[in-house]
C-alpha cells in the first residue's frame, strides 16, 4: 500500500484489534510517490506482522517529511521503519518485536525527528540495531526501551539526545564508527545486562556527554562504561 498524496491518514481500531499479515519483498506501506516529498500524512492505531523471512520494511518513509507514526505493533520484519529525507518525523508508542536488522533505519536529512515511549525488541541475532541513524541531526530519544540487539544505538554524523532503558544489547549501548563527527547527549540512561565482553560506549568519533547513568547489576557488567578511539570525547 503506497500512500502518495498530502495529507493521508491510515487509521485502524487499534494495533491489537486492526493486524495486516505481510509476506512480500519490499515495504508493507510506503508514504511516498519516489519523486517529491509527501508531506503531513500518518498512520496509527495499526498492527504489522511479516510471515516470511525475506528482507523486508514494515513502514517506508522515503521523502515523507512531517510524517506521525503513533500507537503501532510491527512484528518479525527485517526493518521496522526506514525514513530518509523525512524532517520532522515523530514515532510515539510505537512497539516492535522480533525485528530482525534495524527497528529503525534513518538517514539523510530526517532531522528533528522524535521518539516518544518506543520500545524496539530484536531476535538475538548479528549485526543488529534498535536505531541506526546515519546523517540526521536533532534526534531525540525520550522514554521506551531497546533490547537485544547488537547495540542498542549507532550514529553516523548525528546531534541526538537520549533518555530511556537499555537492556541485553549484546555488544553495547551506543556505537559510532570512523567518519563525521557524531554529538550525543544522555540525559537518564537506565542500563541493565549490555556489552558483558565490551563497553557501554563505543566512539571512533564525535564526543558524548553522559549527566545520568545508572548500570544495573545482573550478573552480566561491562568490561567499562566508555571505550573511545580517533578522538572521541566523554564528559561525564
Amino acid at each position: 500500500l503506497t500512500l502518495e498524496q498530502n495529507g493521508v491518514h491510515l487509521r485502524g481500531a487499534g494495533r491489537w484489534q486492526s493486524k495486516l499479515t505481510y509476506n512480500g519483498t519490499g515495504s508493507a506501506i510506503a508514504v511516498t510517490d519516489g519523486i517529491t516529498a509527501r508531506e503531513f500524512c500518518s498512520i496509527r492505531d495499526l498492527g504489522f506482522v511479516c510471515d516470511n523471512t525475506t528482507a523486508n520494511t514494515a513502514i517506508n518513509l522515503d521523502k515523507a517529511p512531517t510524517t506521525i507514526l503513533k500507537d503501532i505493533f510491527i512484528s518479525q520484519f527485517d526493518v521496522g521503519v526506514y525514513a530518509k529525507n523525512a524532517w520532522n518525523t515523530t514515532c510515539d508508542n510505537i512497539y516492535m518485536a522480533g525485528i530482525r536488522t534495524k527497528g529503525f533505519f534513518f538517514e539523510t536529512n530526517t532531522n528533528d525527528t522524535c521518539f516518544i515511549n518506543c520500545v524496539v525488541d530484536g531476535d538475538d541475532r548479528g549485526d543488529s540495531r534498535g536505531l541506526y541513524a546515519e546523517s540526521c541531526h536533532g534526534i531525540s530519544w525520550k522514554g521506551g526501551a531497546i533490547e537485544d540487539f547488537d547495540y542498542a544505538f549507532e550514529f553516523r554524523g548525528c546531534e541526538v539526545t537520549i533518555d530511556c532503558y537499555v537492556e541485553s544489547n549484546a555488544l553495547g549501548v551506543i556505537h559510532v564508527p570512523t567518519g563525521t563527527t557524531t554529538q550525543i547527549n544522555v540525559l537518564n540512561l537506565y542500563s541493565f545486562g549490555n556489552a558483558p565482553a565490551s563497553s557501554l560506549f563505543t566512539m571512533a568519533t564525535g564526543f558524548i556527554k553522559v549527566q545520568q547513568l545508572n548500570d544495573a547489576t545482573s550478573g552480566i557488567q561491562p568490561t567499562k562504561i566508555f571505550n573511545l578511539t580517533g578522538g572521541a570525547k566523554a564528559y561525564y
